[in-house]
């Protein structure tokens, strides 16, 4: 190799290793959402910094894979759940936990009226869809 070439390689390959690195140091998120009647499945959990939403699974749990090193607010919602978030500090080679404990919360709903008749009719005649 000539020698522009040689200090060309090299660069390039420095450059992959410190991306290696960089990648080496991501960290993951993982953690637990649950109320007093236990896990809380399908809770919508955010990471505003990174623009990741995700669901908690059957188990009330969740987990952001490779997340850089750094600081980031954990928000919480669920139906019938008051909202929680937490500041969540990645920093070491572990993953970092966080655990929410949802409270049960009033949610108004609108009205449904259900009503039936004895006798069938045709869904043509149904006024609204049925």
């Amino acid at each position: 190799m000539t020698g522009l070439h040689a200090r060309t390689a090299a660069c390039v390959a420095g450059s992959l290793i410190s991306l290696g690195a960089a990648a080496a140091h991501a960290q993951s998120i993982v953690g637990t959402v649950a109320s007093g009647r236990g896990p809380v499945v399908g809770a919508r959990v955010r990471i505003a910094e990174l623009d990741r939403v995700m669901q908690t699974d059957a188990r009330g749990q969740f987990t952001f894979p490779d997340r850089p090193r750094g600081t980031y607010r954990v928000f919480v919602t669920a139906p019938g759940y008051a909202a929680a978030s937490r500041t969540v500090a990645v920093v070491g080679p572990a993953a970092t936990s966080a655990t929410f404990a949802l409270t049960l919360s009033a949610v108004p709903l609108d009205e449904v009226v259900v009503s039936a008749s004895p006798v069938a009719r045709p869904a043509t005649e149904a006024s609204q869809s049925v």
